[in-house]
């Protein structure tokens, strides 16, 4: 039988020191790539959609501001 009240013990605090990347997948990678750019301070950096011939896939590469 499962106990949710015993979880086991605890792991110590891991440190996060960079990532390489994040996806997320969204229903309107344009408004979402927007919203990043406008409100958090990425930049636009690469697009993969129609006019370059993706007929199945949007992407929007963003890049933080350095």
């Amino acid at each position: 039988m499962t106990s949710y009240t015993d979880k086991g013990e605890k792991h110590a605090r891991g440190r996060f020191v960079k990532f390489h990347h994040i996806t997320f997948w969204v229903g309107n990678a344009k408004q979402a790539a927007s919203f990043y750019c406008d409100k958090m301070g990425f930049e636009p950096l690469a697009y993969k959609g129609l006019e370059t011939g993706s007929r199945e896939v949007v992407s929007h590469v963003i890049n933080r501001i350095r």
